[in-house]
């Protein structure tokens, strides 16, 4: 399992210890058609267009699938799934298939960033 992340699950920010307990590989990459907004103390992505661009990491996972849907569930509860905050969502990336959370609400005034380690 692939995952792309943006913000506080990234290496060293503030929610990647969430993630200690599953042995990931990590890779740093600019990805296109992402856009990445800085809503204070968290970023937020949206679907964008081919000229938009995110700084991301692939957190690439060997998990059983009970492993697996229990790190994905346990994402989904941080992300705020059920309360329409996020959306997880499968992106073609460099590295292959990922799943990344999109932000349903508004970033309307928020403003557009490309690498949130630069910003938090």
């Amino acid at each position: 399992m692939k995952l792309a992340v943006y913000g506080t699950l990234r290496d060293g920010e503030a929610l990647s210890y969430l993630l200690s307990n599953y042995k990931a590989r990590s890779k740093t990459i600019t990805l296109t058609g992402i856009r990445l907004y800085s809503l204070g103390p968290f970023p937020a992505a949206k679907i964008g267009s081919k000229k938009d661009k995110a700084v991301v990491e692939i957190k690439t996972f060997n998990l059983t699938k009970q492993r697996e849907n229990e790190l994905l569930g346990y994402l989904d509860i941080v992300e705020g799934v059920d309360q329409g905050l996020y959306k997880r969502q499968i992106i073609d990336t460099p590295e292959g298939p990922s799943i990344i959370y999109i932000f349903q609400l508004s970033i309307k005034g928020f403003p557009l960033i490309t690498d949130w380690s630069k910003e938090s």
